[in-house]
């Protein structure tokens, strides 16, 4: 891999860190995208390492890659490899790094989080990056190119394989330490050298061993897959590892995992259906924009967690656009980049090299060259259902010597032998007669496919294969009887040839074969209730069943238990019991909490195993609540509610009675009667908690209805014309504050009489007065009472309204005018002049014009 700098980040995805821990920012975690990774470059004495990180680091318990941090100081962050290991690991230091060719001195100092004068170069914990040779002394102790740390002691300076992530200023803000650190794009300004170190590297990846620990040189530094390699082979070839990667530069945009093919010297494109097997070409493991340098891996085993391969050595293609895929191009010569190893991993062969002028062989044309194989055995793939017609009631394929039709298979004329192990069992009620048809069931097969692929199997003319030859006898001959029973193999073995040769096994009777294998469709029949299409051996009555458009069902003892459709899940057998502790519906995340229906007739609410909730049982419907203050509000309709506790209770009732009896002692009661129940129009007896030290007296009634309303006192009674019989103890109060109304009596009077010498009082609120100071000219709203005029110009009234005053008073040294807004005049004339400061009118409206008060 060749990169352009040393020492520091080659690409990292926008918004890699993120901020994280308690509180937020106390640590820092690697946010590391799917298709792009983070690309990092260390430079080690005379040799340069690779890291592409390709997953997140803390973002999940336990938080943070980075972090703590100490509180108002700024972090340096990075990248650790281990010398001893490999292993790579992320730390951070409170102490600004420094680059420099020579080895710092005790006086030397640096300004850094605003120390007045600079603190100390030397001391523990600060990084030095020795950016290139001094003297020869000097780089026999130190290195050039290298990362070195002073020691806890501050004795010495240590060596160390780091590169430097990002400074994180005072827990709130990342800053990059590149050489593009002002770049204002996101995307490369935390790239690039940190050492002013900008010549081209070849940069290679560490190599591990079975115990994950990197291999070493004598020299300290490790072995990566950019050094020789010698194979210990007599008179072998050397070998350079990174010779399987190679640089490229994309020309186009392409997503990750695409297959690309250099179009000129190091630029790539993306491979389509017509060129992907034509000169070199390679795998780029991360998306691309047009510009990025990507590694182009051309050979070897891939991983990637999103792919999902469906079996082991399964072709992979690629489509038109460079992406892998299982499905064989509708090309006639297209050919595999690769085979699955696992449902995550692909082995990738090598890109084709051609020689020659003449075009390349294909499975379907000859070319310069043909290879051929011998036979491979191939365990259970076609992907059909082989069906027959041998008679009205036959259900396999009948099995004979030789049929004489051909079956192609990739394109190649196949020889498919039965062997004589584990073939299923399928016996035939009708013995079959010579010439009798035998068809494939479902006969819209693709034309073609890999023998490897998904979809194998078509017949190179017609749609069926017709029996050659039948004969009742030893399996020698092939024997078919009705209801003959045997268990030959499944396991097809493929040659060029162009017959289906199917082989007999060494004993027993054939009766009839069904070709169903990994990868195929099992086509069943629809099935009932009493016989479902799929079931088991130790009962036929369960299983699954067709029981209708767009549904399936479940069967238990012959009859529907379960069925699915687009509106969900029905059953037809209810749900177990369940009990106090035990759930008959519940969430998965907790058990203790659901319904039970442990008590007949009666359904319980439960959360954390205890009942909150009884609905049904004596005397119903709704008998118990959970514990404490609730409030409820019922419309009802020919209805009652008993209250038994002390619960508040809103009742809206139509042809309804209440029945509400509350202890007054036992909290807030709101409604009580001493017996008896109340219709709508009886009276209500309104009483308050004298537990809480309240008196008998300290009651407040609202009426809302719009007849007479009457209050009764324990010592008397009042209504809305007059208070009468007032108790030597009685204090009767109005209160008329009522928010920001008025109250007043459209007819009628109030009348207090009194036994004894009584205080009247009439409390009442002032309105208020709207004052603005406004520059002329100005149009006084019809809310503002007062204006305080500046400047010269014109103050114009609001629309007259009957009864309306408006104050204008110039207070600025300009002349102001006063003007209705419309037609109206102010005492007959058109404008009131207020031409000295100071002066003032007040104007009052009769609904028509103003006049001067």
């Amino acid at each position: 891999m060749i990169v352009n700098f040393r020492q520091g980040i080659v690409s990292y995805p926008v918004g890699f860190l993120t901020k994280v821990g308690t509180p937020a920012g106390s640590r820092v975690a690697l946010n590391i995208a799917a298709d792009k990774p983070l690309v990092l470059t260390y430079s080690h004495r005379n040799t340069n390492y690779v890291v592409v990180q390709k997953t997140s680091v803390g973002l999940t318990p336990p938080v943070g890659a980075f972090g703590p941090f100490l509180t108002g100081v700024d972090a340096w962050l990075y990248s650790d490899i281990n010398l001893s290991t490999g292993v790579v690991t992320w730390g951070q230091t409170p102490l600004q790094p420094v680059v420099q060719a020579t080895t710092p001195t005790s006086t030397q100092t640096i300004i850094s989080d605003g120390f007045p004068g600079g603190e100390p170069v030397v001391q523990a914990g600060r990084h030095w990056f020795k950016s290139g040779p001094s003297n020869p002394t000097d780089d026999a102790l130190y290195p050039p190119y290298t990362m070195f740390l002073r020691n806890v002691g501050n004795t010495a300076w240590e060596e160390k394989v780091r590169v430097f992530i990002a400074q994180y200023e005072n827990g709130s803000l990342f800053i990059s330490v590149s050489a593009n650190a002002a770049n204002s794009n996101p995307a490369i300004k935390f790239s690039g050298t940190q050492a002013g170190l900008t010549t081209t590297q070849n940069v290679g990846f560490l190599i591990y061993g079975s115990d994950a620990t990197a291999y070493t040189n004598s020299d300290g530094t490790f072995v990566t897959t950019e050094d020789i390699l010698e194979t210990g082979m007599l008179l072998g070839a050397d070998v350079k590892l990174g010779n399987y990667v190679i640089q490229g530069q994309a020309i186009t945009s392409f997503p990750a995992y695409t297959m690309v093919r250099f179009v000129t010297f190091g630029k790539v494109t993306p491979v389509n259906l017509f060129n992907a097997d034509q000169g070199f070409t390679g795998l780029v493991e991360t998306a691309a924009n047009i510009g990025d340098m990507v590694q182009v891996l051309t050979e070897g085993i891939i991983t990637n967690g999103a792919w999902s391969w469906s079996a082991a050595n399964v072709p992979i293609y690629v489509n038109n656009s460079g992406q892998l895929t299982e499905t064989r191009p509708s090309i006639n010569d297209a050919e595999p980049v690769g085979y699955a190893l696992s449902a995550t991993q692909m082995i990738m062969r090598s890109a084709r090299i051609e020689v020659g002028l003449v075009d390349h062989a294909t499975e379907t044309d000859f070319g310069a060259v043909r290879l051929s194989a011998p036979p491979t055995a191939v365990p259970g793939y076609l992907d059909v259902v082989l069906s027959s017609t041998l008679g009205t009631t036959s259900t396999g394929l009948a099995v004979t010597n030789t049929y004489t039709a051909e079956m192609v298979i990739d394109g190649i004329t196949r020889n498919i032998v039965y062997g004589p192990s584990n073939m299923p069992n399928f016996p035939l009620t009708t013995v079959p007669t010579f010439d009798d048809l035998i068809t494939f069931l479902n006969t819209t097969l693709p034309a073609s496919g890999g023998l490897m692929g998904a979809a194998v199997v078509s017949l190179a003319s017609a749609t069926a294969l017709r029996v050659t030859s039948v004969t009742n006898g030893p399996t020698s001959t092939v024997r078919l009887t009705s209801g003959s029973a045997v268990t030959p193999n499944l396991d097809l073995f493929e040659a060029l040839a162009t017959y289906i040769t199917i082989a007999e096994p060494v004993d027993g009777y054939y009766d009839s074969v069904v070709a169903v294998l990994v990868g195929g469709s099992l086509v069943l029949p629809a099935g009932t209730a009493a016989a479902p299409s799929l079931t088991f051996a130790s009962d036929l009555t369960k299983g699954m069943y067709d029981s209708g458009a767009g549904e399936i069902s479940f069967a238990i003892g012959g009859a529907q238990k379960v069925r699915f459709n687009a509106s969900g899940v029905t059953t037809f057998s209810g749900f177990a019991q369940g009990s106090a502790g035990g759930m008959a519906l519940w969430n998965t995340v907790d058990a203790t909490t659901g319904i039970s229906f442990a008590t007949p007739g009666q359904v319980d609410i439960m959360v954390g195993g205890v009942s909150v909730g009884q609905f049904g049982g004596a005397p119903g419907p709704l008998t118990a609540l959970v514990a404490g203050d609730i409030g409820v509000t019922v419309e009802a309709y020919d209805a009652s509610i008993l209250k038994s506790a002390d619960i508040g209770v809103t009742v809206q009732a139509w042809d309804a009675d209440l029945d509400a009896v509350s202890a007054m002692a036992g909290g807030d009661g709101f409604v009580q009667r001493a017996a008896g129940v109340w219709s709508a129009a009886a009276l209500t007896d309104s009483q308050v908690n004298t537990a809480l030290g309240y008196t008998a007296a300290d009651a407040s009634t609202l009426s809302t209805h719009t007849s007479d309303a009457t209050i009764h006192f324990t010592e008397g009674s009042i209504d809305h014309t007059a208070i009468m019989n007032i108790g030597t103890n009685s204090h009767a109060a109005i209160d008329t504050h009522i928010a920001d109304g008025t109250i007043h009596f459209t007819q009628g009077a109030i009348s207090i009489t009194a036994s004894q010498v009584s205080d009247f009082t009439v409390a009442s609120q002032a309105v208020p007065v709207v004052v603005t100071t406004q520059a002329a000219p100005y149009s006084v709203a019809a809310t503002v009472d007062v204006v305080l005029a500046t400047g010269t110009g014109n103050v114009t009234l609001p629309a007259p309204v009957s009864g309306k005053q408006v104050v204008v008073k110039n207070v600025g040294a300009g002349v102001v005018t006063v003007i209705p807004n419309a037609a109206e005049t102010i005492d007959g004339v058109a404008t009131f002049a207020l031409p000295v400061q100071y002066d003032a009118v007040t104007v009052v409206s009769d609904g028509t014009d103003w006049f001067v008060i």
